[in-house]
């Protein structure tokens, strides 16, 4: 039976696609082993049961899990560096002392990129799955080129990106900047879009309404919401749009932004947004099909604002229609699989526009839309197509940077 380690500071109980993944690769027939650090997303906040040393070691649906102690997120950028530090010397120093042959390393590499390096202490081949760019992805924390710390974390992340065999990518627009900026070399790059869960719509009739039963059209924005996701645009525009009164927008979700959010919606008196707050996975499914059209904002302040975001495969999966601002690969992908409109990043008359003509659509319209985003899922985000383009990547299948 072969071997993978996987590196993630980020597991169950935490909510990450990677807790899927790894249970999909015990299912594939390997015997998966994860080093992770104590759950504290996206709270900041260590649940007492995994404090003073308690469930260090447990075994998740056939992963064997080992948490290394890790200094909690709280708020604020000082916690938020001393979390990323403790995990990636803690973890290193266990990697170290276990000294597990593995057949492959693979590291669920979101932010931080400091995660690469305790899987640089184990023995097997390499593989990053990396779903946010650095040294880019500090940008959001107002740390620019001109900064000395920039500089450093660049030289850090080069560094961190050169030591491994294979590095996948889940946008395209990632393999250009990790060549800019990083200097990796094309064929040690791939592709591997994001999976999403089928989003099988429940059935309305068998469950507590979720949405208020208004006859009005109902938008639906789902997930974090922090600055990048530009929530903010959403707002202004629902604020501008002509027939405000004709339409709801329902934001599922939550994140370092949202009382800022709630705030510019009374701000601007728009009666037509409505905060339900961080709700379980499990109701999802509801959400949307209680939903008319799903929104999808991104900044475009640096090159983070190119990437494909998860709730992108997730509304796909759901099959409805998309309207979204933003640039990059996502706007690609919509506009192929003709499941949506999408205007420019933080365009807000350009957003409240569509938002109207989208009570102009006929359900027959709206209905090909959704079912145009559905197809596309299948044939590109399903579980399945991501497990198999992963254990070929493992086999080494895969070795150019298509």
């Amino acid at each position: 039976m072969k071997r993978i380690l996987i590196v993630s500071q980020y597991f169950y109980p935490d909510t990450f696609k990677i807790n899927e993944i790894a249970v999909e690769l015990v299912n594939a027939g390997y015997k998966v082993d994860v080093v992770t650090g104590l759950p504290d997303y996206p709270s900041g906040i260590i649940p007492t049961a995994y404090k003073k040393g308690k469930k260090r070691n447990e075994n998740y649906r056939g992963v064997t899990i080992h948490r290394v102690s890790t200094v909690a997120r709280k708020s604020g950028p000082i916690f938020r560096a001393l979390n990323y530090l403790s995990f990636a010397i803690n973890a290193a120093r266990y990697i170290k002392s276990i000294k597990n042959n593995y057949d492959n390393v693979f590291v669920y590499q979101v932010s931080p990129v400091t995660m690469i390096y305790p899987a640089l202490k184990a023995t097997g081949r390499k593989v990053v799955y990396c779903m946010d760019i650095w040294p880019e992805a500090v940008k959001a924390m107002h740390i620019n080129e001109s900064n000395p710390i920039y500089r450093i974390i660049h030289k850090i992340s080069s560094n961190l990106y050169n030591s491994v065999d294979k590095v996948a990518v889940s946008s395209y627009s990632f393999i250009d900047y990790l060549i800019d900026e990083n200097s990796v070399p094309l064929n040690r790059m791939t592709y591997l879009p994001q999976h999403s869960d089928d989003m099988i719509l429940a059935d309305s009739d068998n469950l507590t309404k979720l949405l208020k039963d208004d006859q009005k059209f109902h938008f639906i924005f789902t997930g974090n919401i922090g600055n990048v996701q530009d929530v903010e645009t959403i707002i202004r525009a629902a604020s501008q749009a002509k027939k405000s009164n004709e339409f709801v927008i329902d934001i599922v979700g939550d994140g370092s932004n949202y009382s800022n959010m709630q705030f510019l919606a009374k701000k601007l008196k728009a009666k037509n947004i409505v905060f339900h707050g961080r709700q379980p996975y499990s109701l999802m499914a509801q959400y949307y099909y209680e939903s008319d059209c799903c929104l999808l904002t991104l900044r475009n302040d640096n090159k983070i604002g190119l990437t494909i975001p998860a709730k992108l495969q997730a509304y796909m999966s759901s099959g409805r229609p998309i309207l979204a601002a933003l640039e990059g690969d996502s706007r690609k992908i919509i506009n192929e699989a003709q499941c949506g409109k999408v205007v420019h990043a933080s365009a807000i008359r350009e957003l409240a526009d569509e938002m109207d003509n989208f009570l102009n659509y006929s359900k027959t319209e709206l209905a090909d839309m959704g079912k145009n985003a559905r197809n596309y899922y299948l044939n590109n985000f399903t579980m399945k197509e991501f497990i198999t383009n992963l254990i070929r990547i493992f086999e080494g299948e895969i070795e150019n940077g298509n």
